[in-house]
């Protein structure tokens, strides 16, 4: 007798709960909450309660421990406020520099205590983590602190032995102790310990998102308001600035003041990596020709001066002192290689450059510069071959003279016509002794990548990092790759940037700080002949994959320090229910067999039509063309045309494409839309409640004034909520296919079908838009879109169309590239195709990004996991 797959689905719960008092705990250093500050409005600041629910109770001792980081030293605030049942208070409160120095403050009633903890200004940077450890003494009424390993002490402060405490963390609303001033400060791993220093209470915040932090010890939730958990800032790419220059950028990072640098032919910017700021200089230019083609930029601190390479025309230029005047002069050697990676080798004190392309052919020559002659000379290493190549990436190896350089885009003769493939190997350059030798290399990658120009090398961890992107688009995307010193192996440790590559006019560069712990991706792309638009991103150090920031995984499953027992409780009340469930599917086993049986007898409702036939070859494709309009399109670049079918998308600002978007994608998610306080929030944060509602107003008519110009489209507002409505001849891809997906009753036709596919495959989602507030909204939407071509899948019977099977697998994967259901309908296409080569091949595609994202191997074998599909064609 076979058992239901409703009571599996029960036992696995039961299951599940038992085993996860087995998971280890999660690195703490990945979590976090970040308390929103001023400048944001006072009801948007972040507070954590800890005793919403429950009081503590503090018996003889109570200890309560943290970590602690100042994201701004300019924001006065109560770090946490203790208050007893007698309504006595003990604060913590953190006052901005005064002579360099900030300080941190016990405050017992209102008044000062003895325990003032100095902050040096220079040691308030945002990711420097230090931990403070309060214990109370109830019997002797003292108070001890230990902060970054200094212990400072206060006695008499008057609590008794035994008493009842409310803890909030940030801005508070309750009783008589409210307050909204906040720091500017990151806060995790809080403990509450007993007079035992037994940890009874231990929130690690790590959540994702939400606004419940849980207790991994003693059961008792949080509660946050205006939560920003940080775990996020370690996948997602966060926009830092944004703006447009003359010429062609090469970027530097200058280390010695924390600042990122873009130079181009006639100006210099500086990123202020601590206060994130941007200041922008001219450069007084040469007479000699702009540059053309690349600017790769050296600077050299010892020596503050800053060179600059280009190939077209063969030029170098020299800054002796960042931001004076330009000495230019054009090289002299045969030797000018295209997407080189030039780099200066401290131990030699020489600009170095290896690789690179010319006349149809790739370079795995290695050249020195000379000052003195302005030339480029060869350079010779000895040891393992060094496959020719370009876009390789190099970084600094931990002894000095000494490199690491991987991958990039060439073959081993070098010559282009015999086919190029990308590389995904590892060298180690040693210009002490000078040899190359070949540290490992990885075989047969199926999902391309090219790197960018440089390595961010971590010895003492075994990784190296780089930024790198598939090769063979215009439109593509740039990912943190994580590349293992040890193993020929790679992780993508990042979601997605943005990036147009195009040898000549693109850009980007992956930098390290470490005075922030964080990454820097500067990405560029020109515009006409002489503008370019530069985006500076950051990540938080360390990177983790999609894994850990799974947000269908609540983090009592994944990280807890002590498995609660009340989980077991709840498990044994559910057993007897469990039980009675068995018994009660058992029963009707027989009754619902009988009803299988006939419902097979009835005949099959037709939900997927052949309309290919009905139509001419002219007609079908006319049926399938993508319109210009009255359209809207969303996925992949986002472009607008309006009732003359004249493209229209420059008319949106960034302003007004972030409005426009804002409305449309909560119209599509509710049907009320969006309000106007959560436009203010979303758009205007910064801006007091008038100046948003200005800014609001003069923009929903600017974009109204454009939308006059689509028939069919048109903003409306009603009871405080504003909503787009799209109607005939008005189009929208997201808003087209949505409708078909809430409308699965209709048949569906092969036209239908083909449409879509097209409309999918332009790209992703609004891959170029990076708002804060747009990720959630992208995930919902992209799912249901998922689920729908899951449905799509079985509409037009898989088993029986293998070819549009194919495309539709195509369209998930493009989505989500490790979907597992995705890939066994892609399998089961190619299967249906009789191409069971490429079936295999699929599976271990599947496999190493299974690997890649999970840090395990996939369960299954390529037979187990065809058995399964087999299963799935029976059913």
């Amino acid at each position: 007798m076979q058992i239901p797959g409703k009571i599996l689905q029960y036992i696995v719960i039961v299951l599940l709960f038992l085993e996860v008092g087995n998971v280890c705990a999660q690195n703490v250093y990945h979590t976090g909450l970040l308390f929103q500050s001023a400048p944001t409005p006072k009801e948007q600041r972040t507070s954590i309660n800890l005793t919403h629910q429950n009081v503590i109770i503090g018996r003889k001792q109570i200890g309560l421990s943290f970590d602690i980081s100042f994201w701004d030293s300019s924001h006065f605030g109560y770090v946490f406020r203790l208050v007893n049942e007698t309504n006595e208070n003990i604060d913590l409160v953190y006052t901005p520099p005064r002579n360099r120095e900030a300080f941190l403050k016990i405050i017992y009633k209102g008044t000062p205590t003895n325990i003032i903890i100095p902050l040096p200004a220079d040691q308030i940077i945002r990711n420097k983590w230090f931990n403070f450890d309060l214990k109370l003494d109830l019997s002797y009424n003292t108070i001890t602190v230990i902060f970054d390993d200094v212990a400072y002490y206060e006695d008499s402060f008057g609590f008794e032995d035994k008493q009842r405490y409310k803890i909030i963390f940030g801005a508070n609303h309750t009783g008589n102790f409210q307050t909204s001033d906040v720091p500017s400060m990151g806060i995790r791993n809080i403990k509450i310990s007993d007079r035992n220093e037994k940890v009874i209470y231990n929130w690690l915040l790590d959540e994702a998102e939400g606004n419940i932090a849980r207790d991994l010890v003693g059961g008792v939730p949080a509660e946050v308001s205006n939560p920003y958990w940080l775990i996020n800032d370690h996948y997602f790419w966060k926009k830092q600035a944004e703006f447009y220059c003359s010429g062609l950028p090469g970027f530097i990072h200058d280390k010695e003041n924390n600042d990122l640098v873009v130079v181009t032919d006639e100006q210099l910017s500086r990123y202020d990596i601590l206060n994130s700021k941007l200041k922008e200089q001219s450069i007084k230019a040469t007479k000699t020709p702009p540059t053309k083609d690349e600017n790769n930029c050296l600077y050299i601190p010892e020596q503050r001066r800053l060179l600059s390479f280009s190939s077209i025309p063969g030029r170098v230029k020299e800054l002796s002192t960042i931001g004076s005047r330009w000495n230019s002069y054009l090289g002299k050697s045969k030797f000018q290689y295209h997407n080189a990676n030039i780099f200066f080798e401290k131990s030699k004190g020489q600009v170095m450059s290896i690789g690179g392309y010319t006349n149809f052919n790739y370079r795995n020559h290695i050249l020195s510069f000379s000052e003195k002659s302005k030339t480029w000379e060869r350079f010779y290493l000895n040891g393992d071959y060094l496959v020719p190549r370009y876009y390789s990436s190099i970084g600094e190896a931990g002894n000095p003279g000494a490199y690491y350089l991987f991958g990039g885009y060439g073959n081993q003769s070098g010559q282009q016509e015999l086919g190029p493939r990308c590389l995904y190997d590892l060298y180690y350059l040693n210009f002490n002794d000078t040899t190359i030798s070949k540290v490992w290399e990885i075989q047969d990658l199926e999902n391309n990548f090219i790197p960018t120009s440089n390595l961010v090398v971590n010895e003492s961890k075994g990784y190296l990092y780089t930024l790198g992107f598939p090769p063979f688009l215009n439109a593509t995307f740039l990912r943190l790759y994580r590349l293992s010193l040890s193993s020929p192996s790679y992780t993508v440790v990042s979601d997605t940037i943005h990036y147009f590559f195009d040898e000549e006019i693109s850009k980007a560069k992956l930098f390290y700080s470490d005075k922030t712990s964080e990454f820097y991706a500067m990405v560029s792309k020109q515009y006409g002949n002489d503008t370019s638009k530069v985006s500076i991103y950051r990540l938080t150090y360390p990177p983790v994959n999609q894994k850990n920031i799974s947000f269908t995984y609540n983090t009592i499953l994944n990280n807890p320090e002590q498995f609660p027992q009340y989980i077991y409780y709840i498990v044994l009340a559910l057993i007897p229910f469990l039980v009675g469930l068995f018994i009660f599917f058992l029963r009707q086993i027989d009754q619902k067999n009988q009803k299988k049986k006939k419902k097979k007898k009835k005949k099959k409702a037709k939900f997927f039509i052949d309309d290919r036939n009905q139509l001419s070859e002219k007609q079908y494709k006319e049926l399938i063309k993508l319109k210009k309009k009255n359209a809207v399109y969303l996925f992949g670049e986002f472009r607008v045309f309006n009732n003359q079918s004249e493209e229209i998308t420059s008319r949106f600002s960034p302003k007004l494409k972030q409005l426009f978007l804002a409305i449309m994608l909560h119209t599509f998610e509710r049907e009320n839309g969006i309000s106007s306080k959560s436009i203010n929030k979303l758009i205007w944060p910064y801006h007091t409640p008038q100046s948003a509602k200005n800014n609001r107003s003069v923009n929903i008519k600017k974009l109204r004034s454009i939308l006059e110009d689509i028939e069919g489209m048109e903003i409306i507002y009603e009871d405080n909520h504003w909503t787009l409505r799209i109607e005939k001849p008005a189009f929208c891809d997201l808003d087209y296919i949505l409708k078909k997906l809430r409308n699965k009753k209709v048949a569906i036709k092969k036209s239908t079908v083909d449409y879509i596919i097209k409309l999918l495959a332009r790209g992703k989602l609004l891959p170029d838009s990076d708002f804060d507030w747009i990720h959630q909204l992208k995930t919902s939407l992209e799912n249901q879109g998922m689920d729908y071509l899951f449905d799509l899948a079985h509409k037009v019977e898989y088993l029986k169309n293998p070819e549009i099977t194919n495309r539709i697998s195509k369209s998930i994967l493009a989505i989500d590239p490790i979907n597992e259901e995705g890939y066994k309908l892609r399998i089961l296409s190619l299967i249906g195709l009789k191409n069971h080569s490429q079936a295999k091949a699929e599976f271990q595609n599947f496999t190493k990004e299974y690997k890649d994202l999970y840090d395990e191997p996939y369960p299954n074998s390529y037979k187990e996991f065809i058995g399964s599909l087999s299963d799935n064609e029976t059913t």
